[in-house]
């Protein structure tokens, strides 16, 4: 609505005010002019709300406007909904139990004799044990992630949570190439660290007892 009356609009205001106060004074008693006002003035205000009343349109954007009680942004005192974060559960790998791996090949030193001999002191260099053993003893290529882990079963030693992140620390020594699980090599450092560092463990054992 306009602040300031147009000189139009104040024209025809005067001229109705006019007209009414005519109206009223050509009543001689009182009473009937006061009734007479009310009822003009009754009048007067029906026909401004109806000039001023919005219109529908209107009303339904200044409705969607407002927020509902159960949006992210309604009212004070609301509990806005908090963001959920969904992360993506990457899948385990599996493995599988290799049931033809012959852990006690004829003539040749089995891995739970080897293992004696080298006395392994963790999973890292248990991974690079059951390496070393398949390829330099058992002369087993290539050798797989799952042997590896039908390695672990077969032995009896714990099994590693996560046997790939094992391996690739077990590589980050020097000791092996776990890139491929496909083909886990051994590297010389690996083959050094077993004949030389692992290998006189078994000696000084036997030196002690």
């Amino acid at each position: 609505m306009e602040n300031v009356m147009s000189h139009d609009n104040f024209d025809d205001l005067f001229e109705r005010l006019q007209k009414s106060t005519d109206l009223i004074n050509s009543f001689s008693h009182e009473s009937v002019q006061l009734l007479v006002a009310q009822s003009l003035i009754r009048a007067y205000e029906e026909e401004f709300r109806q000039d001023h009343a919005p219109d529908a349109e209107s009303i339904d954007q200044s409705t969607s406007s407002i927020p509902s009680e159960n949006s992210d942004t309604g009212s004070k005192g609301a509990t806005p909904k908090k963001a959920v974060n969904k992360r993506k559960v990457g899948k385990s790998p599996s493995f599988t139990f290799d049931r033809e791996l012959n852990l006690h090949p004829e003539g040749v030193v089995s891995l739970e004799d080897f293992m004696k001999e080298t006395a392994p002191k963790n999973q890292h260099e248990h991974c690079l044990i059951f390496i070393y053993w398949l390829i330099e003893k058992a002369s087993i290529t290539p050798v797989t992630a799952d042997m590896i882990f039908t390695a672990f079963r077969a032995t009896g030693v714990t099994l590693p949570t996560d046997l790939l992140n094992k391996l690739s620390q077990t590589g980050s020594k020097g000791w092996i190439y776990p890139s491929d699980r496909s083909n886990l090599l051994l590297s010389v450092t690996g083959l050094n660290y077993v004949e030389k560092t692992m290998a006189s463990r078994s000696k000084e054992n036997g030196s002690d007892a």
